[in-house]
């Protein structure tokens, strides 16, 4: 270290002294590491763009702690423009920009792109993206989209359009720029989209050459493809540049050939893949928000018209549902149950059925529709576990694989979307739950049973089968969709008892006998003429009394009831009184029949 002293610079511009120096630092102590970096302040942007001492800085980011780190990206910033159309320079920075600077330091590193006020004068410190800077200084659009191209396209044209900060500078460039800037981007990238498209600003510049490319350079995008196109699919974004292809690239006999066909080698894989799935989905469903996030559309691009195809979307899909309708109704058919069991695969599943549907093709949706509704009350088999790429099971778990589809988590819900988005298919549900749709019910298929009530076609049939004792049962079931399931049938959870109907007339027939009987008693039997004392009991009392009594003895004989409620209401309490007063009892009779003469 004593005979480098003073000389580290120098030395870094050798083959050989800079491979001794990379090992200095990487077995060194912490001291001699410290020594080496103090050798070398104020020269980190000089040595970068150095042939071989670039290597010990990039030692220095993967080895050293983070203050050395730091150190580095700090005499780095105020030099970006300079570094990034340089080969060796470019390393440097990429590491430095994607493994060391923090967020903040990121958008420092990337405003020197806009122009030199913003590199050496700290001009819009507080703009983040382009978008907020052209928002608050609109101004300033042209003449930093010109600096952006000026220095962006040097890049391409050296083959440095693989670092991160160029790729973030492109896709900006792709979104915000004006039609001219788009076309000689697109005209520069298009070979080098297959090489930068599994980064997020990358896959955003691939999906911008596809959209505002010529279509021969939408066909060199394709070409550079071939041979990876089942890869690509099951890659997180570059899945996202096979869907923007569906939807951009007018020659269709060329995607057909390019896409499809490599895609179809590996349909029963990508149908339940979580992105393998997409490329089907954008023709099936295009831009669905119910399949494609939110950010997975803005890396798409923010308006599907937007660009230089002149196809009709509706006729470009037509045209790719004709190839790829054909052999998902026949894996449909195969594997029903296995793409049902699968969140992905169920969607793919729902898509094709209800375009087949909507194309007016029962003969070729027919089977698919049969195999799947048989699937719905048949155990699943060990193969058809859906795994994801993690080898981790999508459902609620590996016991699920042996319920029937119709109690699985994801299968319920498809089949319920099934009854309500393809109407052909509750009329074959229902043939294969007929007859037991209480049971599956209760064992956790209401929402498909409600599903099948709700529909015009099959609504009369289960309301039928689930009347009476059956719609009890499933008003009393705490399974899911059994709540929802009762209210539309409207049946109560508590169920009388047999014959308790008729008893239950004839009791309150008797009591309303008897009380009015007895209430006409005690208002003839008040005030007799000569009577002494009133010793009768109020009309209140006498209808208490009467109901007291029970609507059994009130029926086996009204004769006996009246007399007797005559004697309790036209005597003092207790039958000795009516003994007593047997003459003025026979008085009292005689004058209730006159006023009732009268």
């Amino acid at each position: 270290m004593a005979t480098f002293e003073g000389k580290f610079v120098e030395i870094l511009q050798k083959h050989d002294g800079a491979r001794v120096l990379q090992s200095c630092y990487r077995l060194g102590s912490e001291a001699q590491r410290d020594a080496l970096l103090q050798g070398l302040a104020g020269s980190a942007a000089a040595v970068a763009l150095s042939h071989y001492g670039h290597f010990f800085l990039l030692a220095v980011l993967r080895h050293g702690p983070p203050a050395h780190r730091h150190t580095v990206l700090t005499q780095l910033t105020g030099r970006v423009r300079e570094l990034v159309v340089h080969a060796e320079g470019s390393a440097v920075l990429q590491l430095a920009y994607s493994s060391v600077a923090t967020p903040a330091q990121r958008a420092a590193l990337y405003r020197e792109l806009w122009g030199t006020e913003y590199a050496l004068l700290g001009s819009g410190a507080g703009h983040a993206t382009l978008e907020s800077l052209f928002e608050a200084d609109p101004a300033a659009r042209p003449r930093v989209l010109r600096q952006l191209e000026a220095t962006l396209s040097k890049a391409a044209q050296k083959g440095l359009a693989v670092t991160s900060i160029v790729q973030r500078g492109m896709a900006d460039l792709l979104d915000l720029g004006d039609d001219a800037q788009r076309a000689m981007l697109a005209a520069t990238l298009s070979a080098a989209a297959a090489h930068i498209m599994h980064e997020r600003d990358g896959a955003r510049v691939a999906c911008g050459c596809l959209r505002w490319g010529s279509p021969k350079e939408r066909k060199a995008v394709l070409k550079s493809l071939k041979g990876y196109v089942g890869a690509t699919a099951t890659h997180p974004t570059g899945t996202l540049v096979l869907c923007a292809a569906m939807e951009t690239v007018d020659d269709t006999v060329l995607l057909k050939k390019a896409l499809l066909t490599e895609l179809l080698e590996s349909l029963p894989q990508l149908v339940t893949h979580a992105q393998g799935c997409l490329p089907l989905l954008a023709v099936l469903s295009p831009r669905a928000p119910r399949y494609f996030s939110p950010e997975q559309l803005r890396l798409l691009g923010s308006d599907a018209a937007a660009g230089t195809s002149k196809k009709d979307p509706a006729a470009r899909r037509e045209e790719l549902l004709h190839g790829l309708l054909p052999p998902l109704l026949k894996l449909a058919e195969a594997a029903a149950g296995r793409m049902a069991r699968s969140p992905h695969g169920g969607g793919v599943l729902y898509e094709t059925l209800a375009a087949a549907a909507a194309r007016a093709e029962p003969a070729a949706a027919d089977p698919p529709l049969r195999a799947l509704a048989a699937a719905a009350t048949a155990p699943g088999a060990p193969d058809e576990t859906v795994t994801d790429s993690a080898g981790t099971d999508e459902a609620a778990g590996p016991e699920w694989a042996s319920h029937p589809l119709i109690l699985h988590p994801y299968g319920g819900r498809l089949l319920k979307r099934m009854v309500q988005g393809v109407p052909s298919f509750a009329p074959i549900l229902l043939e294969h739950l007929s007859g037991s749709l209480g049971d599956w019910a209760a064992r956790g298929g209401g929402w498909s049973v409600l599903a099948l009530l709700e529909s015009s076609l099959t609504g009369p049939a289960v309301r039928a089968e689930l009347s009476g004792e059956a719609g009890r049962a499933i008003a009393a079931s705490a399974a899911p969709g059994c709540r929802s399931l009762a209210a539309a049938l409207g049946a109560s959870a508590v169920a009388p008892k047999k014959g308790s109907a008729s008893a239950a007339k004839n009791s309150a027939a008797a009591k309303n006998s008897a009380a009015a009987k007895n209430s006409a008693a005690a208002k003839n039997s008040t005030a007799p003429v000569g009577a002494s004392a009133p010793a009768v009991t109020p009309k209140k009392h006498a209808v208490a009394a009467a109901i007291r009594k029970g609507s059994a003895s009130a029926s086996k004989n009204s004769a006996a009831s009246k007399n007797s409620a005559a004697s309790k209401n036209s005597t003092a309490p207790g039958s000795a009184g009516a003994k007593s007063t047997g003459g003025n009892g026979g008085k009292a009779a005689k004058a209730v029949k006159k006023r009732a003469a009268a």
